[in-house]
């Protein structure tokens, strides 16, 4: 398994605590953690992963804190919009291409670093 197929865990609500993503996965497919509205927690992507695709956590109201490691080269569009608790994120300068309102709505962010 190289990565977790679009809407692979589409609308699941009882994520709780830290997701630690398995380190053998390279990409997080188009939605596929898309509306888990009760993910509660945070966030750590694997330093395996090359690309956050399109709405892959789209409306993750809940999610507060993401890891993301300097292997990502692309964060698609939408990737973290309507994720309302999120305070903070940090941007590798291994990101090259950021998507169009990949942040919309999360209203919380009071810190955004880009370490370009």
């Amino acid at each position: 398994v190289k990565k977790i197929g679009s809407y692979a865990f589409y609308g699941c609500y009882g994520f709780t605590g830290i997701l630690n993503i398995p380190n053998y996965i390279e990409r997080i497919e188009y939605g596929t953690f898309y509306n888990c509205t009760g993910f509660t927690g945070a966030l750590v992507i694997p330093p395996s992963v090359t690309c956050i695709s399109d709405h892959a956590f789209n409306e993750c109201r809940s999610l507060n804190e993401i890891s993301i490691p300097s292997s990502v080269s692309i964060i698609g569009s939408s990737a973290f919009s309507f994720c309302y608790s999120l305070k903070q994120i940090t941007i590798p300068p291994s990101v090259t291409s950021i998507g169009r309102k990949s942040f919309v709505h999360s209203n919380s962010l009071v810190q955004v670093e880009i370490l370009w």
